[in-house]
């Protein structure tokens, strides 16, 4: 067989192969939010210790604090490197219905605008449940959830950030006392 009569009989389909390889590849992309521009931009916030309304809930930062209270899976303390300090934030939630907090995604704001995010590779050690808005016992409307941050020793935490993709572009911004 000769590969020049291949390409001759099939020039064709070998180029509509590209585009609809291409079209294949953008709606797969599309279905996983690739394409998704909305990103956080307008805060719903209130005083320290006060109630924010976000997404069909109440919530409020109960506690905002340094920590070194770190364990791993042995039970075993976890010791982080002098130039990071590891924070725990105790966020209060009254919600009629949890599902209206699902996929919520937190975050740690200081005071020169950087943000932090849950799960940080420092932490990997530490036995801890995955950060969610929501409790295990699904029937509760009153709730608190305990997540831990990772920030450069310098830095001044003012906020826990609390979004969703389906309530953006606004989030809920919760102040420090």
């Amino acid at each position: 067989m000769n590969q020049t009569n291949f390409f001759k009989r099939n020039l064709w389909g070998l180029v509509a192969l590209l585009p609809v390889t291409a079209a294949f590849g953008i709606v797969a992309l599309d279905r996983t939010g690739y394409f998704d521009v909305r990103s956080p931009g307008q805060a719903v916030t209130a005083e320290p210790t006060q109630w924010v309304a976000y997404s069909d809930a109440k919530l409020r930062l109960l506690n905002l604090v340094t920590t070194a209270d770190l364990y791993d899976g042995e039970a075993k303390p976890v010791k982080l490197p002098d130039q990071v300090r590891a924070w725990r934030a105790v966020i209060e939630i009254q919600v009629s219905d949890q599902r209206s907090l699902d996929g919520c995604q937190l975050s740690l704001e200081d005071s020169a605008g950087r943000v932090f995010g849950t799960q940080p590779s420092e932490l990997s050690a530490v036995r801890m449940p995955p950060p969610t808005c929501t409790a295990e016992d699904k029937g509760l409307n009153t709730y608190q959830v305990t997540v831990l941050f990772v920030t450069p020793a310098e830095a001044k935490p003012v906020a826990v950030r609390v979004m969703r993709p389906a309530a953006l572009p606004a989030y809920a911004r919760l102040p420090a006392a």
